[in-house]
């Protein structure tokens, strides 16, 4: 069989010549949605006090969570309106280094990597 159908009924069944053969399966293929994810920028945060959140595929109102710096330890607790697919939050408490912001709505989990440089 050559590669699946999408959004349509396939049928398989497995055969090993001289010793059995499977019965026929049908197995629905249907289209995968894409998945939702966020961007972070500017990144690097160059002296900046706010860092912007893009959201794609994804039409919820609120998120929360936490940012977490390098060593795994959440800095700062995050409850965001996304508005227009675009969400922001102060960064002016972190000093220079690597965060990960982790966000969830209950179904969705989002997390981006960024950078903050201060001179």
């Amino acid at each position: 069989h050559g590669s699946p159908g999408v959004n349509i009924l396939n049928y398989y069944k497995v055969s090993i010549p001289g010793y059995e053969t499977s019965k026929v399966y049908r197995i629905y293929v249907g289209s995968q949605a894409p998945k939702a994810s966020i961007l972070a920028y500017p990144n690097p945060a160059f002296n900046e006090s706010t860092l912007h959140l893009k959201f794609y595929n994804y039409s919820g109102g609120n998120v929360d969570g936490y940012v977490y710096n390098q060593f795994g330890v959440a800095v700062k607790p995050l409850s965001l309106a996304i508005k227009q697919d675009l969400s922001e939050f102060d960064i002016s408490d972190l000093d220079a280094g690597l965060y990960i912001v982790w966000l969830t709505d209950g179904n969705w989990l989002f997390k981006a990597k960024f950078i903050v440089k201060r001179v």
